[in-house]
């Protein structure tokens, strides 16, 4: 009886160990951006989480994720020069922003599983996609009540009627 929990138990160290280097094999082929980003938002994460001081720490768990996406669509703010709006405000995370947090903290349980076997089913659930698809619509309806411009930063910014009339005139002839 004992070989064979020893044959179970050194297989079970074989399958960790293969699964962990496939994690590491696949991290390591993510493209240099998406590194990047991973970790940006990864290392919120894990600030977020010791500042929740939860009991099972950074491990992944669908709620946790919600919570930690309507923190950030609260708090979260694009902090580029050039994505003021005139008001001087700071424009409002859109939801591919709010998508990729969850991307990033969504790829953390299959890392989490290999190494440290965490059991939590996939966070990236109907939670987290109703929450996106309504921070969408709110954005949505935010912008049609205040008759955001969708212009700015674009390539039509700053010019007038007259202008824009005089470099259609100017390319047509």
């Amino acid at each position: 009886m004992s070989s064979s929990s020893t044959i179970n138990n050194h297989n079970q160290s074989y399958l960790e160990k293969e699964v962990k280097e496939a994690m590491e094999k696949h991290l390591e082929n993510l493209s240099l951006n998406t590194k990047k980003l991973y970790k940006l938002h990864q290392a919120h994460w894990e600030v977020w989480c010791a500042k929740q001081e939860f009991e099972d720490g950074n491990t992944v768990s669908e709620a946790k994720l919600v919570a930690f996406l309507r923190e950030v669509r609260r708090t979260g703010n694009i902090k580029n020069k050039r994505s003021k709006l005139p008001d001087g405000k700071a424009k409002r995370l859109g939801k591919e922003s709010l998508a990729g947090y969850a991307k990033a903290i969504g790829a953390l349980p299959t890392v989490q599983a290999a190494v440290l076997g965490n059991k939590n089913p996939p966070a990236h659930g109907t939670l987290v996609k109703n929450l996106l698809s309504d921070y969408d619509r709110e954005n949505a309806i935010r912008r049609r009540i205040e008759y955001e411009d969708r212009g700015t930063n674009t390539i039509n910014d700053g010019y007038t009627l007259d202008e824009l009339r005089l470099i259609s005139r100017y390319q047509f002839n």
